[in-house]
């Protein structure tokens, strides 16, 4: 984003944030909002706004998100790596997904970095019992 001729505006709470996209990717695609235009909201501007998100979007409890912002209070620098690596996942999904809207193909280093992703966080995916 330019900020010569846009402007982040980034005041609102996570809160405030609707999940009008229907998946889980596109609500965090959308955690930038509006794409086009003079004032974007960027609704994740730290960590602490990511682990709100996933509270947000009910991919974590209220538990899991303060075990979260608890046990990187004292490693600021691991939190900020994952924030980090959170945008750049969002930004490259953002990428996709406007190729696609427009019928071409997406860029390989943006499905490398989903790619890179996914593998990342299935090494610590665990089976666990369900109904």
């Amino acid at each position: 984003m330019d900020a010569s001729s846009e402007t982040l505006n980034t005041a609102r709470g996570i809160e405030t944030l609707k999940l009008l996209g229907g998946r889980l990717c596109l609500d965090f695609v959308n955690s930038l909002d509006p794409r086009i235009g003079k004032t974007a909201h960027d609704f994740l501007s730290n960590y602490a706004d990511l682990v709100k998100w996933s509270q947000h979007v009910g991919v974590s409890t209220e538990d899991q998100m303060c075990h979260l912002l608890s046990g990187t209070a004292h490693r600021p620098d691991k939190a900020n790596a994952i924030f980090e690596r959170a945008i750049v996942l969002r930004e490259a999904l953002y990428r996709i997904f406007t190729a696609i809207a427009h019928e071409a193909e997406p860029l390989s280093t943006d499905l490398e970095i989903v790619r890179d992703t996914f593998v990342a966080v299935m090494t610590h995916a665990r089976l666990m019992p369900g109904p």
